[in-house]
Parts: structure tokens; C-alpha cells; sequence
């Protein structure tokens, strides 16, 4: 059964790939430029995979995950990605937010294919 992920990236090139890399998985994507558009995106469907950049034009990645936990009672699979943070930082933010995993920029590829496939399993 195809499962749902959001994608939030506010960088467009990146939001392409990320749709060339997970539209043939047999997945439902759904990309959101920002903060403001996940949040309404989240509102209205839910999602078994949400994938973040920390900065977003509009605002933060954990605040997004602040919403996913509120909504989801504490649930939600979420990867977090960072062009900005150390990997120490982004260490604490996956332990602290419970997350399925964090890549800094730029990322390996099979690497977060496999986050993806653990997370959804």
C-alpha cells in the first residue's frame, strides 16, 4: 500500500530532485515550498513520512515537528535535513524531537533512501 510523504523544502531545484528521487517509488508525494504550506498541507491530510529542511524561509523545520507531535499525540516519522546545522546540533535535535533521522547537506543519497525505507516499513 503506497504510503504518504511530505517533502518541505523552500529551495525549488531541491524540492525537483527530491521528486525525482521518490516519484517512483509507487509513494504519494506532496511538496510544500515552506512552513506556512506544510502547515495548511497537514491540516488537511496526514501523512505516514515528513521530510524538512531546518531553515525555511518562513520559518523552522521544528516547528513543523512541534505540529506533527501535537497532531499525531506524539507520533509521526520524521527526517530532518540541514545545510546550516553541525552534526553535533542535529544529533541533539534527533534525540531531542525522537526523529527517524537527520543528513546534513549534501546528503548520501542511499543513505536517506534507506532512512526513507526503515521509517515507512
Amino acid at each position: 500500500m503506497p504510503k504518504n510523504i511530505l517533502i518541505v523544502d523552500d529551495d525549488e531545484a531541491l524540492r525537483r530532485i527530491y521528486s525525482r528521487i521518490f516519484g517512483g517509488t509507487g509513494n504519494a508525494l506532496t511538496l510544500a515550498g515552506g512552513a506556512d504550506e506544510a502547515r495548511a498541507l497537514l491540516a488537511s491530510a496526514s501523512y505516514d513520512l515528513m521530510i524538512t529542511d531546518y531553515e525555511l524561509g518562513d520559518g523552522k523545520g521544528t516547528e513543523l515537528i512541534e505540529t506533527v507531535r501535537a497532531a499525531v499525540d506524539g507520533g509521526g516519522k520524521i527526517i530532518m535535513i540541514s545545510g546550516s546545522l553541525e552534526t553535533a546540533e542535529l544529533d541533539r535535535l534527533a534525540e531531542r524531537y525522537r526523529l527517524s533521522g537527520c543528513f546534513s547537506k549534501p546528503f548520501n543519497l542511499e543513505a536517506l533512501l534507506n532512512t526513507v525505507n526503515e521509517a515507512l516499513a
